[in-house]
């Protein structure tokens, strides 16, 4: 049966779905920026010099001077946005900032003068407010006083060299004009009236309410500086999520592992931290769906050996070769299990049986048999006792030329041999990329299906472009994957009955199978 990637049901992930698991993934980057933004931003806001603010408010007024001097303009004609905004240059301008340096009798250069200050109008009203900022209550009081003084003076010097110039204009205009005509006697009396109002014009700014020194400063804010700096590091958290995500060539989804090997998943094995003492309900239950999974690749007729590998090592190909051999015995099975890898063996391990390979007990295996020095039957072993449904080939003594040794025709043989006499084989191989070893067995004619083992956050990108560039060269079409981290292990749980009612219990229940059950080591072995 083909199990490429057109045979998958489920298609990619949507945008948002992948974002929400990167989130998943790495929240606690975004929890740990929120805490020290605040932390940070409170820190800062403590150590910082308090700084406290004057407020001072002036009254902008447009005047009917020009109306005085040139009877035929249209008093009120001036824009008043534009008005509004040449004010607000003229309170900040180096003029007034100057003026302001005399009168406070600082050495502050005038530049440094308007960096303490703002000014901002009012857009429903004829006010300008000026703002002073200062380390010093009375001092920030005193320049914003200064300002609002300075600006007022400067308007009313305006005025005055305005009102002198405009009387000097009427003056020559009356003595071109005949003494005693209409147009004389009207110039005349402009002149009177802009006389008289230049004598109390004051400008076109009065103040309206002066600073006086506050007894809180305005910063630093200390509530909310934290706020602040939970949302400075809610975006950096976000940046960073998705930043390592974007440079992070692990994969971790499931769909991800199909689409970059091209294959389907029929096994997904539990997240598990460490090795289990022995077989948990969750992952004994997990190779059991695993074995009923077998026949997506084929009916059990047809499936007799299957290899186990994966990419690189520690994705946990040997466990899943131990459970799956050990799942499939608890069904009554006949079940061999070959120890393939000779250059990492580890089934003592697996099956917590160091002491019995220090005794000897294990000495021989695959490699004598390949170098005909036993017979299968010789080294086969019962690892658990009173589970006879399964066997154990060991590797055996070591071998400098491993690869060369699984190409012999003696290899075959044996798993045809082995095939004949149990209901299924299955072979625990090294990886396929360090190592020619896998790839000399998955081109195997007698491997009936193969079982890629994959472990989320990981096996990366390149390493599964690799391995699936393997599989096509070898024309290896009967494989799926296994995932290992694929759900977590309470997520597919199922409630026990006891006494007739369910209790809340995450894990399944284990029944005798516990009793038998060998201590296989967690995902990551292998």
């Amino acid at each position: 049966m083909n199990v490429d990637v057109q045979d998958r049901a489920a298609g990619p992930s949507s945008a948002l779905m992948d974002a929400l698991q990167t989130l998943k993934d790495r929240w606690w980057m975004v929890v740990v920026a929120m805490i020290g933004g605040a932390v940070i931003a409170f820190a800062v806001a403590i150590a910082s010099t308090k700084e406290y603010t004057g407020e001072s408010s002036l009254l902008i007024r447009q005047s009917n001077l020009q109306t005085l001097i040139d009877p035929n303009a249209t008093q009120g004609s001036e824009d008043p946005a534009r008005l509004a905004a040449t004010n607000l240059l003229l309170v900040t301008s180096t003029a007034v900032a100057k003026n302001v340096q005399t009168t406070l009798g600082t050495n502050e250069s005038a530049s440094a003068l308007l960096a303490q200050i703002s000014a901002s109008a009012n857009p429903d009203a004829d006010i300008i407010t000026i703002q002073a900022t200062d380390p010093s209550p009375s001092r920030a009081a005193r320049i914003a006083n200064a300002f609002a003084d300075q600006f007022v003076a400067f308007e009313r010097a305006q005025s005055q060299v305005q009102a002198q110039a405009g009387a000097t204009r009427l003056r020559g205009e009356i003595a071109a004009l005949p003494a005693g005509s209409t147009e004389s006697v009207q110039l005349e009396q402009a002149l009177r009236n802009l006389l008289a109002l230049q004598a109390v014009t004051t400008g076109d700014a009065t103040v309206v309410d002066r600073a006086t020194p506050s007894s809180s400063p305005s910063s630093p804010n200390l509530k909310r500086a934290p706020v602040l700096g939970l949302l400075a590091g809610l975006a950096i958290g976000l940046a960073a999520v998705f930043l390592s995500d974007l440079f992070d060539r692990r994969i971790k989804t499931i769909e991800e592992f199909e689409s970059a090997y091209g294959r389907r998943a029929i096994g997904s094995l539990p997240r598990l931290a460490r090795p289990q003492p022995g077989t948990s309900p969750e992952l004994l239950e997990s190779f059991r769906i695993l074995r009923s999974a077998l026949s997506y690749l084929g009916s059990e007729s047809d499936l007799r050996t299957v290899l186990v590998t994966s990419a690189v090592s520690g994705e946990g190909k040997t466990t899943v070769a131990a459970g799956l051999a050990y799942a499939t015995a608890l069904a009554g099975q006949q079940v061999v299990l070959i120890e393939a890898d000779l250059r990492r063996p580890s089934f003592q391990k697996q099956f917590d049986i160091e002491n019995q390979f220090e005794l000897g007990l294990y000495k021989a295996g695959l490699t004598n048999v390949l170098m005909r020095d036993a017979t299968v039957q010789d080294v086969l072993h019962t690892p658990i006792e009173g589970l006879n449904t399964l066997k154990i080939l060991p590797s055996g003594p070591f071998s400098p030329h491993p690869s060369d040794l699984l190409l012999r025709p003696e290899m075959a043989h044996m798993i045809e041999e082995l095939a004949g006499q149990a209901d299924l084989v299955i072979i625990d191989s090294p990886p396929l990329l360090p190592v020619a070893d896998a790839q000399v067995l998955i081109a195997q004619p007698v491997i009936d299906a193969s079982l890629i083992v994959c472990r989320t956050y990981m096996t990366t990108r390149d390493q599964a472009r690799r391995c699936r560039a393997v599989l096509e060269r070898e024309r290896v079409r009967n494989a799926a994957l296994v995932v290992v981290g694929g759900h977590e292990p309470a997520e597919y749980s199922y409630e026990p009955i006891t006494n007739g009612r369910g209790r809340g219990r995450k894990r399944v229940a284990a029944n005798d199978d516990q009793l038998t059950a060998p201590p296989l080591s967690g995902p990551g072995s292998g």
